[in-house]
């Protein structure tokens, strides 16, 4: 009896002339993006593409320490060859530092028959530092860690290498290796609205729940404007406090869009969502902000998992918000939380920035999320 093709009838596998799946691989330091890259990029292709994790097979399945002479390099080319036997196109990302993953993977490029696309991310130690602080990994390993792992540079040698560097924003990223394995998104080489993306609530929830404790989430109400004013106070320069008469009022519009956080009897976080009939499918967080004393605690995962599930309630597709350009911390807090910044016409210390966006001389960088169905 003939085994079944695994690739047969999956739509979208990508391919060269011959028929043969491409290879994509995305290197690059602990907390440069390379995981939410190769997820990303996925998406864009759909079913039948494959994501090889290195601290998926390395530190889940084999719990083995990343050493000299480990299974891990091994397993990751075993799978990746069944994978490309199957007919699967295959993104393997990681750090995959080039002592000990080099000769497997430039093994993998040498033996593949179809095309192999090889990235490495050159982020700069500081900027890893600043993306890893939000993400769930950070009570897991933090800078000292980080830094042992740290090797700029660590290309792997192989012919069509691309490295990418600052000021290359994640979405740029994106596109850039979606469009050259040939998975351009609808609509322009950034669009990522189309494709739905991994829910990513359930996980924030549960980290968030993890690092805040006894926080409350409830809906802003009226009782709640003064308090809320007095937090956002604490936000300058980045965020400008209402009057306790605006906040009054978000209750009285949109309580459901503006959570507020709160840790025995004081408010301790906020954020400040707004919809409308010009935008349907889309609510704005106008402000999002955690007190000083409460900060990386997971309070900020709490406050957006519970507006991305007001805004999916309302029908909303997407969560979007601005930030300003020199505002650096927000651009790692943002990606850090799967937001996206969208291109716009300018780059600014790395970041996509679009000119004039809330007036005259108001340029802002934009971030959106897409809104998963439940």
């Amino acid at each position: 009896m003939a085994e079944p093709d695994p690739a047969a009838g999956l739509s979208g596998v990508s391919r060269d002339a011959t028929g043969n799946p491409c290879l994509v691989i995305i290197r690059g330091p602990s907390g440069s993006g390379k995981t939410s890259i190769a997820r990303e990029v996925r998406l864009l292709h759909g079913r039948g593409a494959a994501v090889v994790e290195q601290d998926v097979l390395r530190r889940l399945i084999l719990k083995e320490r990343d050493t000299v002479g480990g299974l891990a390099p091994a397993f990751i080319s075993q799978t990746v060859r069944f994978l490309l036997g199957a007919g699967w196109p295959v993104i393997v990302e990681g750090i995959l530092h080039a002592d000990k993953y080099g000769p497997v993977l430039r093994d993998l490029v040498a033996a593949n028959p179809g095309p192999s696309y090889v990235y490495y991310l050159d982020v700069p130690f500081e900027t890893t530092v600043l993306r890893h602080a939000e993400r769930p990994q950070s009570k897991e390993f933090g800078p000292a860690d980080m830094a042992q792992w740290y090797r700029p540079g660590d290309v792997l040698g192989v012919e069509g290498e691309q490295v990418i560097t600052p000021p290359a924003t994640l979405a740029e990223s994106i596109g850039l290796i979606a469009s050259a394995a040939g998975w351009p998104p609808p609509g322009g080489p950034f669009d990522l609205e189309p494709h739905r993306r991994p829910a990513p609530s359930r996980a924030r929830r549960r980290h968030a729940r993890e690092a805040a404790g006894t926080v409350r989430i409830v809906p802003m109400d009226m009782a709640l404007a003064g308090p809320v004013a007095e937090l956002m106070g604490t936000g300058a320069p980045y965020v400008t406090a209402r009057t306790a008469s605006d906040y009054w009022l978000y209750a009285r519009l949109f309580s459901a869009l503006c959570p507020v956080a709160v840790l025995d009897g004081q408010v301790v976080g906020a954020a400040i969502g707004l919809a409308g009939p010009d935008d349907p499918g889309g609510v704005y967080v106008q402000d999002l902000l955690v007190r000083p004393g409460h900060r990386r605690r997971g309070v900020a995962g709490l406050l957006l998992a519970e507006l991305e599930r007001q805004a999916r309630l309302a029908g909303a597709r997407r969560v979007w918000l601005t930030s300003e350009p020199a505002n650096t911390a927000a651009h790692a807090t943002w990606t850090g939380f799967g937001f996206t910044n969208l291109p716009g016409d300018r780059i600014v210390e790395g970041v996509s920035v679009t000119s004039d966006f809330k007036g005259p001389g108001k340029h802002r960088a934009v971030y959106e999320l897409a809104v998963t169905a439940a």
